[in-house]
């Protein structure tokens, strides 16, 4: 049965550490118990979770103690770490200002409820998943002969992070400025969710903070969380919505459009909220700035070796097929879903009929730049025949592989590509495109074969 991640659940209570494991597996999840500190530590390094739920250890070695050992081994980490807690702990201010600079990404009440604690993993599962297939992709490019090494890479980023903050009230977006400000952020307000997602479009930063003064708030919050999720190049920006009063079902509505942390609260500054508000922000723009230095040594991936002989920007049908049979025995390891999708252009060989090879090779080179646009880094886009593309989505379901897969061919239907100087009209493309799931013992050759045999 295929596994939505896999989990390391710490708890110095073995029974409570059995008891979440259970409900992590009927959830999906694969779940590790580790009720000794040191344990803990040697099973991370050995079997690298996608995320460690870790709880209040006592004694020498504490929670905060066993995050700082498990960021500073190189095996561990880039494993995401949240700390559960009691309440009156994780609400503890002490905590919360040591967490982020020991390496936690996330603080969750022991006592929330598992819904709550489901809907805070899929972003940290997401940037596991990133770091699995960088290394993965490294392996594979170096078997081509191209060396990729990421430590190398470095991005030079604001001492003051940039944070989109979102609040159609007055006195309360001042109020976000001026917490910010003093946490060391750079706020960029914004009244409207309207405007704030137009400017997050075209402006870089580092995370988005919506701010409620009710429950009435939340559906437009929600309608942001869900443009940033659909963009491509958003994808993994981490949201923060904090407000006040908001019961079980507001709080789902905004984790599905893809909130990344919903908190409770109304922050001024100087208070509790406050400093609950700004440690969230730190972890979160933390994660979020590895996931960014992650993108160099990606791209680092592509070059002579291992991409296209005509077109740029997309991978070889070589390398492709290679890495796609690293892809399945990771997949097969662990359990976890592979989704491949090939897109197709239909009336490739007419455009060549009417205006000739190298007007077909433009087409095939802007349609190249299109799909990897519209795509998100880990997954990888390779020219596979004259006329197709290939994407590799590791750990994501064939539901969801189907929707990006469906808009990518709904914007090249759409779409005019202009040729050269010398043809004056546009061209259109007819794609068609399949997607097909990784199953127990499948090969190479089988997996592209069920994509190519269907159609959405």
């Amino acid at each position: 049965m295929t596994k939505i991640g896999h989990i390391l659940v710490g708890d110095p209570d073995p029974d409570a550490a059995l008891a979440r494991c259970e409900a992590l597996a009927e959830a999906g999840y694969r779940a590790l118990p580790a009720s000794e500190a040191r344990a803990l530590i040697e099973l991370a390094a050995r079997r690298r979770p996608d995320v460690v739920l870790l709880g209040v250890f006592e004694g020498e070695v504490d929670g905060l103690h066993i995050a700082e050992a498990l960021k500073s081994a190189d095996a561990t980490a880039a494993i995401p770490i949240v700390l559960t807690a009691p309440a009156d702990l994780a609400d503890d201010l002490a905590v919360r200002r040591k967490a982020p600079t020991a390496g936690v990404d996330d603080i969750v009440a022991s006592d929330a409820s598992t819904p709550e604690i489901l809907a805070r993993l899929p972003r940290l599962i997401r940037s596991s998943v990133m770091g699995a297939e960088l290394a993965r992709r490294i392996a594979t490019a170096a078997d081509f002969g191209r060396r990729v090494a990421p430590e190398t890479f470095r991005r030079n980023y604001p001492e003051r992070p940039r944070v989109m903050t979102v609040s159609e009230h007055g006195d309360q977006l001042s109020d976000l400025q001026q917490i910010l400000l003093m946490a060391g952020f750079h706020a960029i307000p914004e009244r409207t969710a309207f405007r704030a997602g137009e400017r997050i479009d075209d402006e870089r930063v580092d995370a988005a903070l919506i701010a409620l003064s009710g429950p009435s708030d939340a559906e437009r919050a929600a309608a942001l969380a869900a443009h940033i999720r659909s963009n491509p190049r958003l994808f993994n920006l981490p949201t923060l919505v904090v407000g006040p009063g908001l019961d079980a079902a507001a709080r789902e509505r905004l984790y599905q459009a893809g909130a990344g942390i919903v908190a409770e609260g109304e922050p001024t500054p100087g208070g509790a909220d406050a400093e609950a508000l700004t440690a969230y922000l730190h972890m979160l723009v933390a994660r979020q700035r590895l996931r960014w230095t992650m993108r160099d040594p990606f791209k680092a991936t592509l070059g002579p070796e291992t991409g296209d002989a005509e077109l740029s920007g997309v991978y070889s049908d070589a390398f492709f097929r290679a890495h796609l049979a690293r892809l399945l025995a990771a997949g097969e390891a662990r359990e976890t879903s592979l989704s491949v999708a090939l897109i197709r252009t239909d009336n490739l060989a007419g455009v060549a009929d009417a205006h000739g090879a190298e007007s077909a090779r433009i087409l095939m080179q802007q349609m190249a730049d299109w799909i990897a646009g519209m795509t998100r880094i880990e997954d990888a886009c390779a020219r596979v025949g004259p006329d197709g593309f290939a994407l590799s989505l590791p750990e994501t379901p064939p539901d969801e592989a189907e929707r990006v897969v469906q808009r990518i061919v709904g914007v090249l239907h759409q779409s005019e590509f202009h040729l050269s100087e010398e043809v004056m009209e546009v061209a259109r493309v007819w794609p068609s495109a399949g997607v097909a799931a990784r199953e127990p013992g499948d090969d190479v050759e089988g997996l592209l074969a069920r994509a190519a045999a269907r159609r959405l």
